[in-house]
């Protein structure tokens, strides 16, 4: 299972001006019920950005909330996400 990037962008209105950040990251197409489950393919997508350096090694991620609507999903989904991220 793969998720996609649509064109569309979005700037996350915390990490527009610090220094390192992307000015936008692509909003994903999540599969949905397609046997991968949504906070995996979250942790996927953020794994990847972590590994492309699209975040600077001593930046933080967006919060829950900014990651809940870049994502368009529930806070609880993200935190799960962000879980498994730190194991």
């Amino acid at each position: 299972h793969e998720v996609t990037m649509t064109s569309a962008r979005r700037t996350p209105s915390s990490a527009a001006s610090a220094p390192g950040a992307f000015d936008a990251l692509a909003t994903p197409v999540l599969a949905r019920g397609q046997g991968l489950a949504v906070w995996k393919q979250i942790e996927t997508t953020l794994a990847a950005e972590i590994r492309d350096r699209r975040y600077a090694a001593d930046d933080r991620l967006p919060s829950e909330a900014e990651l809940a609507q870049r994502f368009r999903v529930n806070r609880h989904t993200v935190r799960q996400a962000l879980a498994a991220l730190q194991q």
